[in-house]
């Protein structure tokens, strides 16, 4: 089921694989939530569905056979199945809840979210939820934190061949078990109501989505027009809709949106620093503007050398393909075709014309959304996504405040979408173009490389000075105070925790795994928690710190916490707030927040997935963070993705253990 929800179908013949992925994908929901399910009727249904879609992924079945497979042919027969099902398998008791259950999956299959609902309405209520087991099974809940599993000893798991599923146990050795609240549970309900509908939203064969098929039948459409060969069959007034339909996939520009386009015949200046009001088309070269971030943070003129170059205009090479090829040829045209009033209804108009005839799904909305889909579809990343996206950044907003990757990089995304859009069409390939600047855009916050290096260069000197000397009180104090704020900020550059006091607790952290429990971000479902891992270098500097804690309760004559404090000149401890590091700090020109912006950046140029980057950050609109309890994500899939870029970015920085005896 896992591939087959991602699978993109090669011909619309096999259409039927789409509702048969619907069907599987409700089922196992109903029974990822709700255990054993009991319905006997139901699973063989399932079960030829999903034969179907393997036998289709395998290339093993003829197309004119597939239908007999299927003997569920649509997701609402599959709905009426199970409802029937409901009805003749289980008690009164259990079919209340079941339709309580099932009404949230159907809520999250249609891209809805139950909210003010009649009390006629079968949906599971917080009663129904304490008191029918909605837990029962589970021997200890957290706040939906991730456990690393183990299978020694770990928590229980259910492997597929392409994903883990993990169980809801607490990682008893950084967050306390207990049951949760009615309304945390109400919460839980709702959350998963929305991982759910995020991961339909991700089907490739959802209704929303634009396909290769699609695509491919716009491509021939085009390809046979421009070589005379269906030039009196196609009709001469759709020649405007169908040029529009080809400029909105190629710029991602809605067709009633086409008309603030400029048409220029001169290229685009990469020096240039004014951002443009409107996308610009030339013959070879498409220009986005950047959109500015609300609320961002604008370093002062002073520093602006200390953080990435920026442009605020994208800059895209149009690659030779036929779809481009039509743009040029009515270039001089574009002008009046996008101003025309009746553009939208040509462009419906067109896609009815080519539906017809090649037994596509073209739409005018479907069409613009394309470039803007297909580059999440590759990536997984809203912030990438939200590049070409016009404004309509979706859940962008969290991911793209902290991103700013360089020009030649996002380039590099709508370079590598249409050189998969060839190969599949089985058209020539193009070699890729190298971007004219090495200027970054998005977020105006992340700090340049060099001067991360400087910095660290800094504190690692400012720290070693400190430490250097003959003991004695007064040094002793200060050689920890200094050990101290060295750790603490190599821990918030290397794990990404947020800026806010006492985000790193050393009693969450695992000196085996080396796993670091994070929660910065606290609320009462603990919604940003979350784990991240540390390299060695970091490793040894928490003992590096113990071992100045040891050294200074022997000094004291008493014990001390174990946990990030400095010693005042009173001999008492004071925990580290952001207030008294910001004021200790020397030769910081950055915001204590300015670590993520690195990261985030740094971490998705070097190919690390989105995922495991917001796995580390925290990042992800509700519903969609990777610990969720109907996610397939775990920490040690997590900990593979960052191992090795998280040592390269640390062995940039010259992170080093101070003291080093």
């Amino acid at each position: 089921m896992y591939c087959a929800m991602w699978c993109q179908p090669a011909s619309p013949e096999i259409e039927p694989v789409g509702r048969a992925v619907q069907v599987m994908l409700l089922a196992a929901m109903i029974d990822l939530m709700n255990g054993e399910t009991g319905l006997t009727p139901y699973l063989p249904a399932v079960r030829s569905a999903g034969l179907a879609v393997r036998h289709v992924l395998q290339g093993t079945v003829p197309h004119g056979r597939l239908s007999s497979l299927l003997t569920v042919e649509s997701i609402s027969d599959a709905r009426d199945a199970l409802a029937r099902a409901i009805e003749s398998q289980l008690t009164e008791p259990e079919q209340a809840r079941m339709r309580g259950l099932l009404t949230l999956v159907l809520y999250a299959i249609d891209m809805r979210t139950p909210r003010a609902r009649s009390s006629r309405t079968h949906v599971a209520s917080e009663q129904q939820i304490e008191g029918d087991g909605w837990f029962k099974g589970y021997t200890a809940i957290s706040d939906d934190v991730p456990a690393v599993l183990d299978e020694e000893g770990g928590a229980p798991v259910r492997e597929s061949p392409s994903c883990t599923i993990m169980l809801l146990h607490p990682p008893s050795p950084y967050f306390e078990a207990r049951k949760p609240t009615l309304r945390q549970a109400h919460w839980r309900a709702k959350q998963q109501t929305r991982a759910i509908r995020t991961r339909a939203q991700g089907l490739m064969v959802g209704p929303d989505k634009l396909q290769l098929v699609d695509i491919g039948a716009l491509h021939t459409t085009i390809a046979a027009f421009l070589r005379n060969r269906s030039r009196d069959r196609f009709p001469v007034a759709l020649v405007p809709g169908l040029v529009a339909l080809t400029t909105a996939v190629l710029t991602g520009v809605r067709i009633k949106d086409l008309s603030r386009i400029k048409i220029t015949k001169s290229p685009a200046v990469a020096a240039d620093k004014t951002r443009i009001p409107q996308p610009r088309l030339s013959r070879r070269e498409l220009t986005l503007p950047v959109l500015p971030l609300t609320h961002a943070f604008i370093p002062a003129q002073v520093d602006r050398d200390k953080y990435r170059e920026l442009t605020p205009n994208l800059i895209l090479p149009l690659q030779d393909l036929v779809l481009t090829e039509l743009v040029q040829t009515y270039f001089d045209e574009l002008g009046d075709y996008f101003a025309r009033d009746d553009i939208e209804t040509l462009a419906d108009s067109t896609c009815r014309w080519i539906n017809e005839r090649h037994g596509a799904r073209l739409s005018s909305a479907r069409v613009a959304d394309f470039l803007t889909r297909q580059v999440l579809a590759t990536t997984d990343d809203w912030a990438d996504a939200a590049f070409f996206a016009h404004g309509r950044s979706g859940d962008a907003s969290a991911r793209l405040y902290y991103y700013a990757p360089r020009h030649q990089y996002v380039v590099g995304l709508y370079q590598n979408l249409w050189r998969d859009v060839c190969r599949g069409l089985d058209q020539p390939d193009f070699a890729p173009t190298s971007s004219d600047t090495d200027a970054c855009v998005g977020s105006a916050a992340c700090p340049a490389q060099e001067h991360v290096t400087q910095m660290v260069a800094a504190q690692v000197a400012i720290c070693r000075a400190a430490c250097a000397g003959r003991p004695g009180p007064l040094r002793l104090r200060a050689r920890h105070n200094a050990i101290a704020l060295y750790t603490w900020l190599m821990l918030h550059w290397i794990s990404g925790a947020r800026a806010v006091d006492e985000s790193i607790v050393l009693s969450n952290y695992d000196e085996d795994t080396g796993l670091l429990a994070l929660s910065d971000k606290d609320t009462d479902e603990y919604y940003s928690a979350r784990v991240a891992w540390l390299p060695t270098v970091a490793r040894k500097q928490i003992k590096v710190y113990r071992a100045s804690v040891k050294a200074m309760s022997e000094a004291l004559k008493r014990t001390l916490p174990h946990t990030l404090f400095f010693i005042n000149h009173d001999g008492e401890t004071e925990p580290l707030t952001i207030a008294r590091c910001r004021a200790r700090l020397v030769h910081y020109p950055y915001r204590l927040n300015a670590q993520r912006h690195y990261i985030r950046t740094n971490l998705r140029e070097l190919g690390v997935p989105a995922q495991a980057v917001d796995a580390l950050l925290g990042h992800g609109a509700l519903g969609q963070e990777p610990y969720v309890t109907q996610s397939a994500y775990c920490v040690r899939q997590m900990v593979v993705a960052l191992e090795g870029p998280v040592q390269e970015l640390v062995e940039r920085c010259g992170w080093a253990v101070v003291p080093t005896k």
